[in-house]
């Protein structure tokens, strides 16, 4: 019998499965990777949530300027710097500043020898602990207290648990007041400048924000450093995981799917936490990279020393040649192109309102240089100063060109997190897209800004701080919808951790 062959025919595979994202496997790691980062999360959110509250509860400055009269008013008959220096055996020095605190009698403040020697200007006669005298009136008088006792006053050096870095000013002196709420206030005396005010709720709600916003114990560690930028990352990751499941369940008309309360709540609020959960942690981490990898954007003064035998031009033509120029509140020396010169400062130049949230005023003059040997006014001695600071900061050649602009308020690229006020902003040609923003009355470098850390700050102020919406709607209403978005996402996580610790409840019966 023939055999009779058949065609197997055609053979038919399945279709291949459509790539792309394994929806099941997304949310398992939401859910799980979600677990790691919760307690950090919700750390950083209610830090954020009671940040605005803090800031209002912290006492506030009484006055905004030092207690300083017209130098014109007193200065008059005052020994000229020359004598004054060398009757007080002070031949070398290091700082020079000549002022009338309000009601006193005009003195230099003199640097010599690692200390602040205060020199009466009419009588020559060094005046005995005038540094702590005058560091003990300015904190009263920006503290609003002249009848509490003093408890302590003690010099700082270096920054510590109580006095932190953000508050830039060193050396400082502390002076704590003898009242129940601990009131400190840090001043500078070589300025006459308030630093900062602490109060012991100050004290325990900074220390309180710090430990849970910047992990302030441990965060100098770098491996520390390293884990918090992980954190910051895998919560961005999670975020943007939970966001795309939100997304697919949308799309499916699942969302509205009976679940438990937990996990329905979980879903009404992932829309907008998941939002916050990606900006905030990912400007986050931008600002820890950058901040770890630059490294500090400030400086200290370079050191100068002086001579009494250069200081030839006589008080009464360095007044003189101001006369025009408005009354001036202090002379302090520094150096110009190699030449011992006097800055003149106006009273409203050592306002600290900028400080400290101050209502703005008309900028005021740019500060005034005067030749100390000569006497005469220096044409754009401000400029010039700026441009040989920066270039030393900067370390480029004394003749490098360059452009210098005064900066008398926080905002754009020099932020308020730099304190100091006024500066000068210095651009050179050779280096075009870096700023070096000056403090010509110290000589401190105030910040240098690069592209990347320009781009950092930028991105810190709108994403982060939402500084976008200030124009719209105030400070106050920007911190309002920040605290909520705070709470939305503290909620969010509070759910989904609730959820996860109910499934893994072992059921009764």
């Amino acid at each position: 019998m023939a055999s009779i062959e058949r065609s197997a025919g055609p053979t038919i595979n399945p279709p291949a499965p459509k790539p792309g994202l394994d929806f099941g496997r997304l949310h398992r790691w939401h859910m799980q990777a979600g677990l790691w980062v919760a307690l950090a999360v919700m750390l950083w959110a209610l830090s954020g949530l009671g940040h605005p509250i803090i800031s209002r509860i912290n006492p506030r400055p009484a006055a905004m300027t030092p207690p300083l009269g017209a130098l014109q008013d007193g200065a008059a008959a005052a020994i000229a710097p020359r004598d004054a220096l060398q009757g007080a055996g002070l031949d070398a020095f290091e700082s020079l500043v000549l002022w009338q605190p309000a009601g006193e009698a005009p003195s230099y403040r003199v640097e010599a020898q690692g200390r602040a020697y205060w020199i009466d200007a009419r009588s020559g006669s060094v005046q005995a602990d005038g540094e702590r005298r005058w560091a003990e009136r300015l904190a009263r008088h920006f503290a609003g207290d002249t009848q509490s006792p003093i408890r302590d006053v003690t010099l700082l050096l270096s920054f510590n648990n109580d006095y932190h870095y953000i508050d830039r000013l060193l050396p400082v002196w502390q002076v704590t007041f003898d009242r129940p709420d601990g009131l400190r206030a840090y001043v500078d005396p070589a300025s006459g400048r308030l630093s900062t005010l602490t109060d012991r709720r100050k004290d325990w709600t900074g220390k309180l924000f710090r430990w849970m916003h910047s992990w302030s114990p441990i965060q100098s560690s770098p491996w520390i450093q390293g884990v918090m930028l992980g954190l910051l990352l895998t919560t961005a990751g999670i975020a943007a995981a939970g966001l795309a499941v939100y997304v697919r369940l949308w799309r499916r008309a699942a969302l509205g799917v009976a679940r438990p309360a937990a996990v329905r709540w979980h879903r009404r609020l992932a829309l907008p936490a998941a939002v916050v959960a990606l900006a905030l942690p990912l400007s986050g981490a931008l600002h820890l990279a950058v901040k770890s990898w630059q490294g500090d954007p400030t400086a200290p003064a370079p050191p100068l020393s002086f001579t009494a035998t250069e200081l030839r031009a006589s008080l009464p033509d360095v007044l003189r040649a101001l006369a025009a120029g408005g009354p001036v509140a202090a002379l302090t020396l520094t150096r110009l192109e190699g030449r011992p010169v006097w800055i003149a400062l106006p009273p409203v130049a050592l306002a600290t309102s900028a400080h400290h949230g101050g209502p703005e005023n008309p900028p005021p003059p740019v500060d005034r240089y005067v030749d100390a040997v000569s006497g005469v006014e220096i044409a754009d001695g401000a400029s010039r100063h700026a441009a040989a600071l920066a270039r030393r900061h900067a370390g480029l050649p004394p003749d490098a060109q360059a452009h210098a602009e005064a900066v008398h308020r926080f905002g754009g690229d020099y932020g308020f997190a730099f304190k100091r006020l006024p500066v000068m902003a210095v651009e050179f040609p050779e280096r075009p897209s870096e700023t070096w923003f000056v403090e010509t009355r110290t000589g401190a470098l105030a910040a240098h800004l690069t592209p990347l850390n320009r781009f950092e700050d930028w991105v810190f102020g709108v994403v982060h701080k939402w500084s976008f919406l200030d124009p719209a709607v105030g400070k106050g209403g920007r911190e309002t919808l920040q605290s909520l978005a705070a709470l939305a996402l503290v909620l969010t996580v509070a759910l989904g951790l609730s959820r996860h610790l109910s499934r893994r409840r072992p059921r009764s019966g």
